[in-house]
């Protein structure tokens, strides 16, 4: 083994270029142990964990200064790397092709600062240490930095250039070294671990431990539950055992959840619970068993409403209180939207009361919407009995952990819900529409939100992401990570990049094939930050740029709709047309009035990339 000595351990905060962001010494405390096999001196391939992709000197340069990137491997001698033991821990790692030095540009203890190639002078901005990251990978660390090596906005295309930044544990940062004669070659292809990929084979790499991780077949274990306190740390415990929460809110697609590394499921209400306790449980999940509480202030005053509830509450106990796939209650929904009064707390309190009462295995939870220290607060004063925070955050999921423990609540919290940057916090056209993120764009945020949740696991006992489902709200494909069943359309249930992100985020690995990769999309050339307007009948091209990342032919789908709120589907103006090039002519609506623009990246293979354009027409 070899032996590395660290400092101490880091403080981490989310960054939106980096990830999650850690301040101070990188390194864990103690010894790090590298299995001596992990690494070898000689001719090595460093394949990022998070893309497939190889690290490579821009355009094979054999120039100082040329900026290292990440690029499909081909085994090619710009991909191809020397390490030399320098000893102390440390290697030199050199370029193939050139002879010249991995190195940090202007010697630079900075996040951001580019990784270059560098004529060789010993310096501690060209040695590097390795360090075990589990599942045979490594994170390459700077010796003068103490920062990781790092693919700039934890990119997944060629070209993404590498930096340094604070160390995340994330897998834009996390590398297979393999001798370059055996190296694995191709993009997006199974994880270098050598292990099985997440969908459809066995994951494990960053699942939580206990009872009933994703992946692990039927549930075991009696299922009791408690919170373990220890210092400023919270653990939640399922048979004793620490149980990280990998969650999904929405139903669908159990069984390729459990594959993906999903372990929970949250819901909303009690109705069919036993039964979908039994489902969860044949899927190697536990539940999170929401009982439904109204948001109208002046129900938390009617007897009638009060005495309906403790009596739906004293039934569930009675039936499902010793299965084992109960996780934790969940009071209410976003009550505090409305209903943030001491009446409707202190009712939710005598709720938690009673099923403290009869089930002593199961903490109790409230969810609120947002990261809102005062609602924080009066659950804290009106709710005691409550033993974990809720919070239903989007964008701002990052920042809920010091919003809790800036508030007067002491216990732990998960984070409820979380996904796509919300249409309450999106930028609008000038008339006022949201504008939907790409999803590719969405990938990254849902990745970089659920880092920064696990990276606070002091307090929070893990997250369910939001929407394991479609639904249409706002757009038909704002929330949902699944395309819903239309035939006239031609989609039935693709999935999204979201669904790849979270695989890799639960399990560490990526699926076999994955959905297209959309990166731009524009009406006569301009995106929708322009807020586009056209006149009655004009004529205009629709333009997206993707890509796939296993190679897979691409075919797009075009329909546009009008620009609506509401649950069911807007209507479709004109037809819905299918095309094998990425542009499309189309004649403005003769109607005027506010309309979206669609487009749908197919691989065939039931995956889908989507963008849509929100425009107006006068």
């Amino acid at each position: 083994m070899i032996r590395i000595k660290a400092a101490s351990l880091a403080a981490c905060a989310w960054s939106v270029f980096g990830g999650v962001a850690c301040v101070g010494p990188d390194l864990p405390a103690g010894d790090l142990d590298v299995p001596s096999g992990l690494v070898t001196a000689g001719a090595n391939t460093l394949t990022v964990a998070a893309s497939g992709r190889c690290l490579a000197v821009v355009a094979g340069s054999l120039a100082d200064g040329a900026r290292i990137e990440q690029r499909a491997c081909d085994g090619g001698a710009a991909q191809r790397w020397n390490l030399r033991d320098t000893g102390g821990g440390l290697w030199e790692i050199t370029s193939a092709a050139s002879g010249k030095c991995l190195d940090v540009a202007s010697m630079s203890v900075a996040n951001g600062a580019a990784i270059q190639q560098w004529t060789c002078a010993g310096t501690s901005n060209q040695r590097w240490r390795t360090v075990d990251a589990g599942s045979n990978q490594v994170e390459v660390q700077g010796a003068g930095s103490g920062k990781c090596l790092d693919v700039t906005k934890m990119s997944l295309v060629d070209g993404a250039l590498i930096q340094q930044w604070s160390c995340a544990a994330s897998g834009n940062q996390r590398f297979t070294v393999a001798p370059s004669s055996t190296g694995t070659s191709g993009s997006g292809g199974a994880n270098a671990s050598g292990g099985a990929s997440g969908i459809g084979g066995a994951s494990g790499t960053g699942g939580a431990s206990g009872g009933g991780s994703g992946g692990s077949g039927p549930l075991t274990g009696a299922g009791n539950v408690t919170i373990q306190h220890v210092g400023s740390t919270f653990t939640l415990l399922r048979d004793g055992q620490p149980y990280f929460v990998k969650g999904i809110d929405g139903g669908a697609h159990l069984d390729l959840a459990r594959r993906a590394g999903v372990n929970s499921l949250r819901t909303y209400d009690s109705s069919g619970a036993a039964g979908t306790l039994n489902n969860v449980a044949k899927n190697g999940m536990t539940l999170l068993l929401g009982i439904s509480l109204t948001a109208d202030p002046t129900q938390y005053t009617s007897d009638t409403f009060k005495n309906a509830k403790v009596a739906e509450v004293t039934a569930l106990l009675s039936q499902v209180k010793t299965h084992p796939a109960l996780l934790l209650w969940a009071l209410g929904n976003e009550i505090n939207l409305g209903a943030d009064t001491q009446a409707a707390w202190q009712f939710v309190d005598q709720l938690a009361s009673l099923i403290h009462a009869q089930d002593p295995n199961h903490p109790v939870m409230t969810v609120i919407a947002g990261d809102n220290g005062p609602v924080m607060n009066h659950v804290a004063q009106w709710a005691p009995h409550i033993d974990v925070m809720g919070v239903n955050a989007y964008k701002r999921a990052p920042f809920v952990d010091g919003v809790v423990k800036g508030s007067t609540f002491v216990g732990p919290y998960v984070v409820t819900e979380f996904g796509p940057i919300g249409h309450w916090e999106s930028s609008n056209t000038t008339w006022n529409r949201p504008i939907e993120q790409l999803s590719e764009d969405k990938a990254l945020g849902y990745r970089q939100r659920y880092a920064a949740i696990a990276s606070h696991a002091d307090r929070a006992l893990g997250s369910y992401v939001f929407l394991w489902a479609q639904k249409e709200e706002v757009t038909p494909t704002w929330y949902g990570m699944f395309l819903e069943t239309q035939a006239d359309l031609g989609v039935a249930g693709e999935s999204c990049p979201t669904v790849d992100a979270m695989t890799f985020a639960w399990s560490g690995v990526w699926p076999t094939n994955r959905a297209p990769a959309v990166t731009a999309f524009s009406l006569n050339g301009l995106a929708a930050e322009s807020s586009v307007v056209l006149t009655a009948g004009q004529s205009a091209t629709a333009s997206v740029t993707a890509s796939d990342p296993d190679g897979d032919s691409l075919t797009f789908l075009w329909e546009v709709l009008v620009d609506a709120d509401g649950s069911s589907r807007p209507a479709r103006v004109g037809q819905s047309q299918r095309t094998t090039a990425p542009t499309l002519a189309i004649a403005a609506p003769a109607a005027a009035g506010n309309y979206r623009a669609y487009v749908y990246v197919l691989d065939g293979k039931g995956h889908v990339g989507t963008a849509n354009i929100p425009f107006q027409v006068k």
